[in-house]
């Protein structure tokens, strides 16, 4: 599916040939610019599952070592990159809580991450209490660590 939603009223638009080939090339060379930096390709890029290995950009995790697998995080990229971390990781995130900007929850698929709504530049109840659950998920988890 395009990430331009508009490229085929562009294209219909071109005045002659030369003017379609040159729509087709800029439109094919944003689709892959806009597509390098989606937050989602990022993480499948940078996250690989190996067999019960973890390899996070170079760094490798043995996910056997661990009781949970807990996901936290927020701003404009949370949303696609918690889509992208539940396709990597499948059943084995054993929780999660990210921060999306308010209206936007439905626009992203998870199952073991929950989707909590806040505004943003300036954070109001509902990202706080988004934080409150996040905090909650990490309580414990350095114990015995430091």
């Amino acid at each position: 599916m395009p990430i331009i939603k508009n490229s085929q009223e562009i294209m219909e638009n071109a005045q002659n040939e030369l003017d379609a080939r040159a729509r087709e090339i800029v439109l094919e060379l944003l689709e892959s610019a806009i597509s390098s930096v989606d937050p989602g390709n990022l993480v499948r890029k940078n996250i690989k599952l190996v067999d019960h290995g973890l390899n996070v950009a170079g760094t490798r995790l043995d996910l056997n070592d661990y009781d949970r697998v807990i996901v936290v995080g927020g701003g404009k990229a949370s949303g696609r990159m918690a889509e992208a971390l539940e396709e990597i990781l499948q059943n084995r995130i054993t929780a999660g809580v990210i921060n999306v900007l308010r209206g936007t929850a439905g626009d992203f698929r998870t199952k073991n991450v929950e989707l909590n709504e806040g505004d943003h530049p300036i954070p109001d109840d509902g990202g706080l209490e988004g934080v409150r659950r996040m905090m909650d998920l990490l309580k414990g988890l350095m114990k015995g660590l430091l």
